[in-house]
């Protein structure tokens, strides 16, 4: 079976240590072992295409969605909430899905695996090259409410995004 995983975090990044690099980077190995082909399209400083126990991680340099970047810049310059993590997120899932598609012209997969975490799934599912299916990463209300914090506008707008890849 052909697999990608579209990640915001990997082993193979070294500022990634949360929860997805552990569970990625336990899984993917082991799917390689079983006969499987696996690719990770990862959030990178750099586009590039590297070998990892086996797995082929696509490390796919992050680039800023330019029409939630100009909005942004406008709520800035009227005083308003910025939306950076909003604009984080469409960034993330779109330079996500340019690698994928790209990728796609090459090599079919059989499933896309996206994470809740950044929307990572967003344009994937919307539009896919093979069956999508989403790992939910977090529930970010829940983890606000815990951390003793509000919900500002920019949450509940990414908590949108999220829970629209579903």
């Amino acid at each position: 079976m052909r697999i990608a995983f579209l990640t915001s975090e990997y082993v193979s990044e070294p500022s990634s240590v949360g929860g997805l690099t552990q569970y990625l980077g336990r899984l993917a190995p082991v799917l390689v072992e079983r006969g499987h082909h696996v690719e990770v399209f990862v959030i990178a400083d750099r586009d590039e295409r590297i070998d990892r126990d086996g797995v082929i991680v696509n490390r796919v340099a992050f680039r800023p969605f330019q029409p939630a970047r100009v909005a942004n810049g406008v709520l800035r310059r009227l005083h308003l909430t910025t939306l950076s993590r909003t604009c984080k997120s469409l960034g993330v899932a779109r330079s996500l899905n340019r690698a994928l598609r790209k990728r796609a012209r090459e090599v079919t997969f059989d499933i896309v695996q996206a994470s809740s975490w950044y929307a990572t799934g967003l344009w994937a599912a919307a539009k896919p090259i093979a069956p999508v299916i989403v790992r939910a990463s977090s529930y970010e209300p829940l983890l606000l409410q815990i951390a003793g914090k509000d919900m500002r506008f920019d949450d509940r707008l990414n908590c949108r995004l999220e829970r629209m890849v579903f």
